[in-house]
C-alpha cells in the first residue's frame, strides 16, 4: 500500500481496487465525482490508520511481553514512520484544499 501511494502515485480508488478488491456501489445512482473521490480518499486513509494502529499494538504488546525480535520491531517502526508521512501529507493537503475554497 505504501509503495502504491508513494511510488506508483495511484489514486485512492485504484489502490483500494487493486489491494482490497474494493468497488463502490451507488444505491441511488448518485454520481458526484467530488463526493466519490472524497469517499475513496477517506476509505484509504482509514486503512492507513488501521495498519498503523495494528503495528503499534504489536510494539506495545512486545514492550510488555518481549516476544518479538528486535529486527521485526525495527521494521515495524520504519513502516509506522512511512504511514505517518502519508497521514501528515494527506492531512496538510486536506487543510490546504479546505482553505482554498
Amino acid at each position: 500500500m505504501i509503495h502504491k501511494i508513494n511510488v506508483e502515485k495511484l489514486s485512492s480508488y485504484e489502490i483500494l481496487k487493486k489491494l482490497f478488491k474494493y468497488e463502490i456501489y451507488l444505491k441511488y445512482g448518485y454520481k458526484n465525482p467530488e463526493l466519490i473521490k472524497e469517499y475513496n480518499d477517506t476509505q484509504l486513509m482509514h486503512r492507513v490508520l488501521g495498519y498503523r494502529s495494528y503495528l503499534i499494538s504489536i510494539i506495545k504488546f512486545n514492550e510488555k511481553y518481549k516476544c518479538t525480535q528486535s529486527e521485526t520491531i525495527n521494521k515495524y517502526l520504519k513502516i509506522i514512520n512511512k504511514l505517518d508521512d502519508i497521514i501528515e501529507y494527506r492531512t496538510k493537503l486536506e487543510w490546504i484544499i479546505l482553505h482554498i475554497k
